[in-house]
């Protein structure tokens, strides 16, 4: 059993050159440990900030799924449609970007109406679109 003198000689060496210049390195065990957790926390950061700005940019809050819909929306269509929603809903609020539909037939805008009324939102709907929904609400 070494006693108190013997075990105050004891010096641990870390990743130093000088000390050890011909190691094999420290192959992802101490050394990923120490730094690992320190590159998960500003990972977890730095997609926390980005998620904040994009949501910023895209005018909406950091949990929605923003979804752009663009040229025509046909009847034939809304199938693979609503198999996309219900893949990207989850627990996270989806929003339909409407600003790039040129066309819609009437069974699109019952399938929008009743997305809007199941709780997606409708961003940038063309007015004669909106007012179309609102036709179907009220007949």
């Amino acid at each position: 059993m070494a006693n108190k003198n013997e075990i105050a000689k004891i010096k641990l060496v870390h990743g130093d050159t000088e000390y050890t210049p011909y190691s094999t390195g420290s192959w992802g065990s101490r050394s990923a440990v120490m730094a690992g957790g320190a590159v998960a926390t500003a990972t977890r950061e730095v997609a926390r900030f980005a998620k904040a700005i994009g949501a910023h940019l895209l005018q909406t809050d950091a949990e929605s799924v923003v979804l752009g819909l663009s040229g025509r929306i046909q009847g034939e269509q809304l199938m693979e449609l609503q198999k996309l929603l219900a893949s990207e809903a989850g627990n996270q609020n989806v929003v339909l970007d409407l600003q790039e539909v040129k066309l819609v037939d009437q069974d699109a805008v019952r399938f929008l109406a009743c997305q809007e009324t199941g709780g997606t939102k409708l961003r940038n709907c063309p007015a004669y679109i909106r007012e179309w929904i609102e036709r179907e609400r009220n007949s």
